[in-house]
C-alpha cells in the first residue's frame, strides 16, 4: 500500500497558487470565502435557519444554498451586496482596518 503524502499550506492563497491560480484570482477566492463565512456567521448570530436568512436577504433559498454548493458561480459583487444588506460588510471591513 502506497503512503500518501500530505502537502500543507500556510494560507488559502498558497493553496490557490499551488492549484494554478494567479495572484489576483487567489485574492478573489480568499475574499469570496471570507464573505461567505461572514454571511454564515451573521445568519447564525441572528438565529436564522437557511430559509429564514434567505428571506431576510430577499433572495430565493435555492440561491442562498448555491452560494455554498457552487461558490465559483457566485460573483464577488453579489456577495458584497448581500453582506451590505445585512450589515456584515461593515463588520468585515472593520476587521481589516
Amino acid at each position: 500500500m502506497a503512503k500518501k503524502s500530505m502537502i500543507s499550506f500556510k494560507s488559502t492563497e498558497d493553496l490557490a497558487k499551488h492549484l494554478g491560480f494567479s495572484k489576483a484570482e487567489a485574492e478573489i477566492i480568499v475574499m469570496k470565502g471570507s464573505l461567505i463565512a461572514q454571511l454564515d456567521k451573521e445568519r447564525e448570530r441572528r438565529g436564522f435557519n437557511n430559509t429564514e436568512f434567505a428571506e431576510f436577504l430577499g433572495i430565493p433559498k435555492s440561491r442562498w444554498s448555491s452560494i455554498f454548493s457552487s461558490p465559483e458561480k457566485v460573483t464577488l459583487d453579489y456577495l458584497l451586496t448581500l453582506a451590505a444588506k445585512c450589515g456584515a460588510l461593515f463588520k468585515l471591513t472593520k476587521k481589516v482596518a
